[in-house]
């Protein structure tokens, strides 16, 4: 299989998907990556999508070895092209044919994204579906330490803002290619909320509505003068 395939179909279960098993299918796939080919992207995306995992279903942790030496081997393979963007050689994942910077920057200038239910210029022409994003983090023993004593003196954490403006980068990112996949060219809507859990982890929920815009104004109701 190729590691593309393999990638999209691990990320796709992961989030995608509501049926019981996935995600732990998804855990599968996440190992299989990392396990063949350890120096590619994918497995990077891999890994934090594991640490991802261990954080919001913990359950599929217990009793298993997570080295994957025991787990069925896939025979993934990688294949080389060159983006048809920036023309530089691409090895693995592939999205419309782009490597993952000038695809990052397409969804940024093709998937508009406001914290309004309309865009100026724009009309709704579908409303397609409502997605979310949840991102689990940690702030770790030594953040939320310097954390707690600098606002003893009034001073700002910037090991913790630089985790939350992270997760925040992320959860964007992700909800523009769910857009993407859902057929939509916007989110509207979009609203952002942090929530506290113990073991000094900080979950982030982002959610919208996925519609497709066109340019031109909503026609008006004629006026008639009385």
């Amino acid at each position: 299989m190729d590691i593309q395939d393999v990638w999209k179909k691990a990320y796709d279960l992961h989030y995608k998907s509501k049926a019981d098993g996935d995600k732990k299918q998804a855990l599968y796939f996440y190992r299989q990556i990392v396990h063949a080919h350890p120096d590619s992207p994918e497995a990077k995306y891999s890994q934090t999508q594991i640490e991802n995992l261990t954080k919001s279903n913990p359950e599929l942790f217990d009793g298993v070895n997570c080295s994957s030496n025991n787990e069925v081997q896939l025979e993934i393979t990688i294949s080389n092209d060159n983006c048809a963007v920036c023309e530089s050689e691409v090895k693995g994942y592939r999205e419309n044919g782009m490597c993952s910077a000038c695809f990052s920057k397409y969804l940024r200038e093709n998937i508009v994204m406001t914290t309004t239910n309309n865009i100026d210029g724009y009309h709704v022409t579908k409303y397609v579906d409502i997605k979310s994003i949840e991102i689990v983090i940690g702030t770790g023993f030594l953040s939320e330490n310097i954390s707690a004593i600098q606002d003893i003196f009034g001073l700002r954490s910037s090991m913790f803002e630089g985790k939350l403006a992270d997760a925040k980068k992320i959860a964007t990112e992700q909800l523009r290619y769910e857009a993407y996949k859902a057929g939509g060219n916007a989110v509207i809507g979009v609203d952002l909320d942090y929530t506290e859990f113990s073991g000094n982890r900080v979950g982030l929920i982002m959610n919208g509505t996925v519609v497709t815009v066109e340019k031109g104004q909503i026609n008006q109701p004629q006026m008639r003068n009385i």
